[in-house]
Order: structure tokens, then sequence, then C-alpha cells
């Protein structure tokens, strides 16, 4: 017929329940098929759904620790970023009656966001601790200046960080912060900043945070 539009159950074989629609108008003809397709394709969504693999989930790459920076850090160190940044200067570090010797110490280096999760590792700080030193009152002249990307959700976080002598053919190990502190740095401002040092561990989540003082010890920038 002129008008009319074949409804089948496969293209293959005949099928008692073959359909055969008349209509009076070849616009009426335009009409139904696009209304029949659109039944089709929805009717056959749940078993293209069941047949489709999903996709592989990308494997997340571990991130380094904030003293794993494998770049020598000296005092002036500067390092070029994308966008905005702030310049700092780490000028001295007190500790009062710290519990261990610290000789061969670093000061790890590392940007977070709020939440925790690390955004820049920096290289390690040496520090020049005495040998003979105080065990009541350590202070350390540090001098390394350095810049970091301004980011709103940025939180800088400095470690002091033992390190263990080398065994035979090894390298000295740099082991797990003893004092840290930490700032935000949408809360900077030009000039002296003087941050409370706490006692470990750290932590990077700032609304997790239960931090126990380091009684009189500061790091100033």
């Amino acid at each position: 017929r002129r008008h009319a539009v074949f409804v089948v159950n496969s293209l293959f074989a005949a099928s008692p329940t073959d359909l055969v629609l008349a209509f009076e108008s070849a616009e009426l003809v335009r009409q139904w098929k696009a209304r029949l397709q659109a039944a089709s394709f929805y009717h056959n969504i749940a078993a293209m759904e069941s047949r489709a693999e999903p996709a592989p989930k990308p494997v997340p790459k571990p991130r380094p620790a904030a003293s794993e920076a494998k770049v020598a850090k000296e005092p002036g160190h500067k390092r070029a970023f994308a966008g905005p940044t702030k310049s700092l200067t780490i000028v001295h570090l007190i500790v009062r009656e710290p519990s261990m010797r610290l000789e061969g110490a670093v000061l790890a280096v590392g940007v977070f966001g709020r939440g925790g999760t690390l955004q820049l590792s920096l290289p390690d700080v040496p520090l020049r601790v005495p040998s003979a030193q105080d065990l009541k009152v350590l202070r350390l002249d540090i001098g390394a200046t350095t810049s970091v990307p301004d980011h709103a959700d940025s939180v800088l976080f400095l470690e002091l960080r033992p390190v263990a002598a080398a065994k035979p053919g090894g390298k000295p190990a740099v082991g797990p912060a003893k004092y840290w502190t930490c700032s935000p740095l949408s809360e900077w401002r030009a000039g002296p900043l003087q941050l409370q040092l706490y006692k470990a561990p750290p932590v990077y989540a700032l609304a997790q945070q239960r931090n126990a003082p380091k009684l009189n010890s500061f790091l100033q920038l």
C-alpha cells in the first residue's frame, strides 16, 4: 500500500504477530515511523546496557611524601610555576627542650590542600644542627627562600625530620616528622609570620587536626 508501515518481529522470517498499519496520508506515515522508532529505542535500552562493559577505572598513582623530593635545596633556591605565586623565607627555628638529638635533621616542605591531598612536594632543607647542641633550647638559623603556587585551597606544611646515620654502603634515611607546623596561604600577609610548632604526627586535613603544641617552640617565616 502507498501509505503503510510494516511492523515485524524479524527481518529474516515471517511471524503471526507481524502488522501492516495503513494511513490516510504520507504525513501520518512519517509521524508513526518516528514514534515506533523511539519506542523501539527505549525498549532496547536495558538490553544494550546489560551488554555494555564498564569503563576501566583509572589506577591512582601514589603521591610522594613531602620529604621525597630528589632536587637538592639551598638557601635562595627559586622555582618557577605557572600562575600566581607567593615567596617566603624560612628564617629560623626554635625548639625548647627537644626530646631527641637532631644532628643531620632536615626540614621537609610540602603544599597540601585543605582536605589533606598533597599538591606539591618541595626539596628538603638541610639543617646545620651543632653536634654539641643545647638540649634546653635549640635555635637554628635557616635563611632558605623559595616560592609556592598561590591557591586559595593551599596550606604550607613544614616538618622537622631526623635523619638516621647511613649504614655501610647505604644512604642516610629520613625519619618521620618529629615536630611540624602549617599555615594556609590565603592567610599570608607581607611581613614576618611566627608559626607554632606541634608534636608529631602531622595531620594534613585541617578539619581533622587536634594539634598538641610544643611549648615555646616556633618557626619564623
